[in-house]
């Protein structure tokens, strides 16, 4: 076995003897239990947040655990720097995160060159002084720290206890000494070495940056470890937006979406975009409708802001409330048309569907005070198919002869009154339009 081998082995046999450890005194202790009410009327030290939403729900809690996390170049880095700038200084941060008091901060930055991170500290601190006293940078071991080093752990809780820092962030988790591709095992054997420095040094707090997977999703499971996770998106130039991804002492901020606009100064200011609800959707889908009606609703749902899911269920209710005309007979399918628009001619049964996908020839003659052209075939015997004669007229649409039977007047071709109704795909009006050609060929070749 090589030396390092020996020392990985080693490292993972004191592990567990620090397991066996803890088990061995949780063990100890007798199962107590209590009324509800005297649970929750005892004050237990440490349950004020460090930091809260506009509304007092608790974003950062005392020893409790924050995940963010976020693309390269999303601004991750930029971002938790212009947060802990204010928390550490006592100022709410964007009127969303407001700090109990000035903070005090330890940041373990794990990757990236050191000397490229003094200078973007440096920029930021010239603007926020205060917080260049209550932050606190690792500097010695630069990109050499790991939670899973038990000596590092002890020198964490040392010097936390005796600065009485009250945030530990530390990035990328990746770094950090997590091993493994991220299944919940692995992930609680790493949450459970951070908890350790937590539980030795009480009222601590842990902000974690970790990374997205291919899905863009949190990379491992991390799901149900933090009490906050805050999802870094970019989202153009010069924009960022955060999704509160989970709060769970926040109903204010869990799982709303804050847009960001870049600042000056390194900082960000937030876009202050009108809030989408369902009434926000209805208006924006019935002026869509009224400015492109018989729409599709492809072309009409990129001018509806909004969740997909959301907006189709608001569609849905309009159509069901007789405020919007859906003229297709497919299912599945949208031909878009306002209540109020004199083109959206309703069925018979008022269901709020389309209007007579085939109209009657009389209805379509009526419509157009000039008859189509059409050319006279004159009586053509065609008995298999029963029919006593043909004239043929141009499609006004696609300009394809198509036969009309018994002398009725027609504007379109079977194809394109089958299209416009939705009820085929464009190759599949092409191979109508093909066959009706041959229709016509053999109706003048029986007439000459």
């Amino acid at each position: 076995m090589s030396a390092a081998s020996e020392r990985a082995a080693a490292a993972e046999g004191e592990q567990l003897a620090r397991t066996l450890a803890v088990l061995r005194e949780t063990s100890d202790r007798p199962l107590s239990f209590v009324t509800a009410g005297a649970f929750a009327a005892l004050d237990e030290g440490g349950s004020e947040p460090l930091a809260a939403d506009a509304e007092s729900g608790t974003v950062i809690p005392a020893n409790g655990l924050v995940l963010l996390y976020g693309d390269g170049g999303a601004g991750k880095t930029t971002l938790v720097l212009d947060m802990l700038v204010h928390l550490a200084s006592g100022e709410p941060w964007l009127e969303l995160v407001m700090p109990a008091r000035p903070l005090r901060i330890c940041l373990v930055e794990n990757e990236g060159p050191r000397q490229l991170f003094r200078k973007k500290l440096a920029r930021k601190l010239a603007k926020w002084p205060r917080a260049a006293e209550t932050i606190r940078v690792l500097e010695e071991p630069w990109q050499g720290v790991s939670f899973r080093d038990e000596a590092q752990r002890d020198e964490f809780v040392e010097f936390v206890t005796a600065q009485k820092i009250d945030l530990l962030v530390a990035a990328p988790i990746a770094r950090l000494g997590m091993q493994g591709g991220g299944t919940l095992d692995e992930v609680a054997e790493f949450a459970d070495l951070v908890a350790d420095v937590q539980r030795r040094a009480p009222g601590l707090a842990a902000m974690l940056v970790h990374h997205p997977n291919r899905a863009g999703q949190v990379s491992g499971a991390w799901e149900g470890f933090p009490d906050t996770t805050m999802h870094v998106q970019a989202s153009g130039h010069g924009r960022t937006r955060i999704l509160w991804q989970k709060l769970r002492w926040s109903s204010l901020l869990h799982g709303k979406t804050t847009h960001l606009l870049w600042a000056d100064g390194e900082s960000f200011t937030v876009d202050e975009r009108e809030a989408v609800t369902a009434s926000t959707m209805v208006d924006e889908i019935l002026a869509a409708v009224l400015e492109s009606p018989g729409a599709s609703w492809t072309k009409l749902r990129p001018r509806v802001r909004g969740n997909e899911t959301e907006k189709a269920a608001v569609r849905d209710r309009l159509i069901a409330d007789g405020l919007l005309v859906n003229q297709t007979a497919r299912e599945g399918q949208f031909r878009l048309w306002h209540a109020d628009d004199p083109a959206a001619t309703r069925s018979e049964l008022r269901t709020g569907l389309e209007r007579l996908p085939f109209p009657t020839p009389e209805r379509e003659a009526a419509a157009v005070p000039v008859p189509p052209f059409q050319r006279s075939i004159g009586t053509v015997e065609r008995e298999r198919h029963g029919r006593p004669g043909s004239l043929v007229a141009d499609c006004l649409i696609c300009d394809h002869p198509f036969s009309v039977d018994d002398g009725s007047p027609a504007m379109r071709c079977r194809a394109c009154v089958a299209l416009t109704a939705d009820l085929v795909t464009e190759r599949e009006a092409d191979q109508m339009r093909l066959l009706e050609r041959l229709r016509v060929r053999e109706a003048l070749r029986g007439a000459a």
